[in-house]
């Protein structure tokens, strides 16, 4: 036999060559059975691939895991639980609790959010997926002092990029509107919204006209965002498009604007962010953008 064979990322030209460095090349062995080692405790390994994993590790000189210490175990199942770490605070109230069922108290508390506040987000006991888990956790991130957080509803596909049935976003619509109220009133309700900036946006709207005998077309020129926590001023709708949507009519506000407000809220100057590159300036408002002070509290 002879050819270009391919082992490894080298090429060999013939069968001679590939048999001469078979015994190199780890992909070429034969199946082994591997010898598992003596189950040293009760309950670890309790599988076949338990005691593979083991004995791989022995090999490799890496001892087993030793019994975790409490803050290892309320991380853990802190992460398991949420997605999040424990907060120092957190941390340091379960070392000092002495009691036995301190680890299930923790366990108990980071699994139950009450029922009002899952109905609040649209969420049935037990759900973790949907935009209204992505709302419960973002507030939970936000509670955690997470700077920056971001929520997406769909993805590249499934999406609300309806060029051929606007009726396909009333089940979207309804998927995400109550999550969204909820999570305002909840970050409300515990008075994290004096100190949280909410911002909502889309990619661009859709035509006044349709696209097809169902369906709109992108369309940047009009279309919503709105503003909600701290430093904004609420129950305000600036800015006005013509009767048919088509062009803004009054208080135009441009996406560099939009930024450059967003900006101004966490206490930027978008401006002072301008840098020279090749003979040009550049920020993250593109050199333009206004605040738009009609909407600041």
């Amino acid at each position: 036999m002879r050819g270009r064979l391919i082992a490894i990322g080298l090429a060999f030209a013939s069968a001679s060559l590939l048999q001469a460095q078979a015994p190199k090349l780890w992909s070429l062995q034969p199946v082994r059975r591997v010898i598992a080692p003596k189950v040293r405790q009760a309950n670890w390994p309790r599988t076949a691939i338990d005691r593979f994993v083991l004995f791989r590790l022995e090999h490799e000189g890496f001892p087993p895991s030793p019994d975790a210490d409490r803050r290892t175990l309320l991380r853990r199942v802190t992460f398991d639980l949420i997605g999040l770490p424990p907060t120092p605070e957190e941390v340091e109230a379960f070392e000092r609790d002495p009691a036995p069922d301190a680890f299930s108290r923790v366990v108990e508390r980071l699994s139950k959010e009450t029922d009002a506040t899952l109905k609040l987000y649209g969420l049935e006991r037990g759900q973790t997926t949907g935009f209204g888990w992505q709302c419960l956790v973002g507030r939970r991130l936000a509670e955690r002092d997470v700077r920056f957080i971001e929520l997406i509803d769909s993805g590249s596909s499934n999406n609300w990029d309806s060029h051929g049935n606007m009726k396909e976003h009333i089940p979207k619509a309804r998927a995400v509107d109550v999550p969204i109220a909820g999570l305002l009133k909840d970050l409300k309700s515990r008075g994290m919204l004096d100190d949280t900036r909410v911002v909502w946006t889309t990619e661009f709207g859709r035509t006044p006209v349709s696209d097809g005998p169902t369906g709109r077309n992108h369309h940047p020129h009009v279309f919503s965002s709105w503003l909600a926590g701290a430093g904004v001023r609420s129950g305000l709708v600036y800015g006005q498009s013509d009767d048919y949507g088509f062009e803004p009519a009054e208080n135009q506000v441009h996406v560099h604007d939009f930024h450059a407000t967003i900006l101004h809220l966490l206490g930027l100057n978008h401006e002072r962010l301008t840098y020279r590159f090749g003979n040009r300036d550049f920020r993250l408002t593109d050199v333009a953008g206004t605040v738009v002070n009609g909407v600041l509290a």
